[in-house]
């Protein structure tokens, strides 16, 4: 008769067994939740076209006074004053923690950004609306020109008031080597011409110039390194307005209105 011995776990083989079990568990609750936060990331996507379109309605509605034409305004800003015009009904957030709405001026379209890059925007600098104290204006058929500005400040807004003065033109030199770094225009401003060589010499990498504007004269932002453009429909450019002047006046008269990128020496417009 053979005899048969019952043999049971150790505490080491016990102690190791769960110690897998646990491994597992681990690696399916990460794989869960990294799939979860894909979801959410593709769900917030999905946010881009509606939130778009409704923006573009709001556009075609609010030519003379367009909001989105002014780098101040917040994202939050924005979404509500889309949500109150009753564009949307309700304002979206993102699912996924690691993004934020943000507003493309350039682009004139919504993006989803990460979080931590949306709070430090939102300690920026901001933008130094320019004030009485700022520009000196000309007199007599000039006295809504600017004729030129001694303030600080390099990132600056030009307002569609200044004092008591509604600016229609930046004239020859006015900002020319003042070391801007950012320039925009309010969403009603009544600017309609820059003159020679208005903002020559600085350190400007992008503008956006408002539908008002329409005529460009020579040099106007020469000597600066931009690189993204933004401009309304018949606008008319003398020479040396932008780098390389040439490829830039040939991608506008077929493109027109819009964004244009200078890249490997090119401009073309912007399809996004």
């Amino acid at each position: 008769m053979t005899s048969q011995t019952r043999r049971g776990f150790t505490l080491i083989e016990l102690t190791i067994t769960v110690a897998i079990l646990l491994v597992l568990a681990s690696a399916s609750v990460f794989a869960y939740g990294s799939f979860m936060n894909d979801a959410k990331k593709a769900h917030d996507r999905t946010m881009l076209p509606a939130l778009n379109a409704a923006t573009a309605n709001y556009k075609l509605e609010h030519i003379s006074s367009d909001a989105f034409l002014d780098p101040t305004q917040t994202p939050s800003a924005l979404l509500l004053l889309l949500q109150t015009g009753h564009y949307i009904t309700e304002i979206p957030v993102p699912e996924s923690p690691e993004y934020a709405l943000a507003f493309d001026f350039g682009l004139q379209t919504w993006t989803l950004t990460s979080s931590s890059s949306a709070a430090v925007e939102t300690t920026a600098v901001p933008a130094h609306s320019l004030s009485g104290s700022d520009v000196t204006f000309g007199t007599g058929g000039f006295k809504k020109y600017i004729m030129s500005y001694s303030g600080a400040d390099t990132n600056i807004v030009i307002p569609s008031l200044i004092g008591d003065v509604t600016p229609t033109n930046v004239y020859q030199d006015a900002f020319r080597g003042k070391g801007l770094t950012s320039l925009s225009f309010s969403a009603d401003t009544a600017v309609t011409r820059i003159h020679a060589r208005a903002f020559m010499n600085n350190n400007l990498t992008e503008v956006s110039l408002p539908p008002t504007v329409t005529r460009l004269d020579y040099g106007a932002f020469s000597g600066n390194a931009i690189v993204k453009v933004t401009l309304g429909a018949g606008v008319y450019m003398e020479g040396n307005v932008f780098t390389n002047q040439s490829s830039f006046a040939t991608a506008y008269a077929s493109g027109g209105a819009g964004t244009y990128l200078y890249e490997n020496g090119i401009w073309s417009k912007s399809v996004t």
